[in-house]
């Protein structure tokens, strides 16, 4: 049996037409949306997409050194081992997850699990647990460090387990030492974290804000872009789960930093810094209080104008600020107003010149011939100066004593 169509069930072709237009403007806007994705804003796309696959790394480079006028080595690098983790590559089991985080706290020092406030690297307050399971959630393919500056016992006891511990390496990560400590402390300066103000200048020069360390004080600050060099660079391709796959393109080796030579002597320095101690300390037990909180030594070739001691006091042991900068060792350091130890007294602190101007006036005035080596001046111990502005004013006038 054939069904026929009733009569008059035929579709008015006005229905038809707005049927077809529709139709044809569908077909229109995606073929025009697919022309402005994929001709227009082609080549944009690309570039993002290659972005997401492509992440740029810096190779740190190696700071440079420290030398005296001797050749003595002031200042150098030492290793300083951190236990990281990658969650990535953690087993799948939940026991051994648990066997390899009581592992690492036990030789580390780390709890297994304490809540606390996220932090930035190798910063306490946080467990094993945590500070993986946050990187797990951002970066499962990046090393996250558990603990930092380990002992190299720990260090070389990890990497002899680490068949046993997948997912957990061994970082080693050059800290500056001194080989002085305190004693030039005041001259060399310290490293730090690069401070939020200055992180997009130095990040467009090639350091990284969260690993690299600058200068803060003394010569480490003066001569950064010296000693620091340049960081390397190289491309890594990755999955969308940011898994390293290859590398791609050239890769840059970083330039080392150059190492620099001083003028000072570390003997001299050692016995200036001895000799300004003693005096402070006959001083200040002579007078029953501390009469003198801060003293300077400047030993100076006259000839050259080369400074071959420059002892102040009181000082810091610029080691403690190496690895990481202590909050109760800064902060009392900060808090000593009377002697205030992060200050280069030689060079950053005003005194008044005292007896010993009297050798320069004396010297001008003879070279003018003011004075005679045989004239004699009475001084009375006062000197009364005019007002310039009121002359003819005498309650104006200020009396000065010698």
């Amino acid at each position: 049996m054939r069904l026929l169509p009733a009569e008059g069930s035929k579709i008015p072709l006005w229905r038809m037409m707005v049927t077809y237009a529709a139709m044809a403007f569908v077909v229109i806007a995606f073929v025009a949306r697919l022309f402005n994705l994929q001709i227009l804003q082609g080549a944009s796309f690309l570039e993002a997409a290659r972005e997401n696959r492509i992440t740029n790394v810096r190779l740190p480079a190696p700071r440079g050194v420290i030398y005296d006028r001797n050749g003595s080595l002031l200042v150098l690098n030492l290793p300083a081992y951190n236990v990281m983790v990658t969650p990535a590559y953690l087993p799948d089991s939940e026991a051994e997850i648990e066997m390899i985080y009581a592992r690492l706290a036990e030789l580390t020092g780390v709890p297994i699990s304490q809540e606390g406030e996220k932090a930035a690297r190798c910063v306490a307050g946080r467990g094993v647990r945590q500070l993986v399971e946050e990187r797990a959630s951002i970066a499962p393919y990046e090393a996250w460090p558990i603990a930092c500056d380990v002992s190299e016992t720990v260090a070389r006891v990890l990497r002899e387990q680490q068949v046993d511990l997948p997912g957990v390496s061994i970082e080693a990560a050059p800290v500056r030492n001194c080989s002085t400590g305190a004693l030039t402390s005041a001259i060399l300066g310290y490293l730090g974290p690069i401070p939020a103000s200055l992180a997009q200048e130095l990040e467009e020069l090639g350091f990284v804000a969260d690993r690299d360390r600058i200068g803060y004080s003394g010569i480490e600050a003066a001569y950064q872009g010296v000693l620091s060099g340049s960081n390397g660079f190289k491309q890594v391709e990755e999955d969308v789960a940011g898994r390293p796959l290859r590398e791609v393109g050239e890769v840059r080796q970083p330039t080392p930093g150059s190492s620099l030579r001083l003028t000072i002597d570390t003997r001299l320095q050692a016995a200036a810094d001895t000799a300004l101690r003693n005096r402070m300390e006959f001083i200040n037990r002579f007078a029953g209080e501390i009469r003198t909180p801060l003293g300077v030594v400047i030993a100076m070739n006259p000839q050259t104008g080369e400074i071959l001691a420059l002892a102040t006091l009181p000082t810091y042991e610029s080691n403690r600020l190496a690895r990481f900068i202590p909050q109760d060792y800064y902060q009392a350091l900060i808090e000593d107003e009377r002697g205030k130890p992060l200050v280069n007294h030689a060079i950053s602190s005003t005194f008044p010149p005292g007896s010993t101007f009297k050798l320069v006036t004396s010297v001008g005035a003879l070279n003018e011939g003011v004075v005679t080596p045989q004239q004699t001046i009475v001084d009375p111990g006062t000197i009364t100066i005019q007002n310039a502005y009121f002359p003819n004013d005498p309650g104006q006038s200020k009396d000065f004593v010698c």
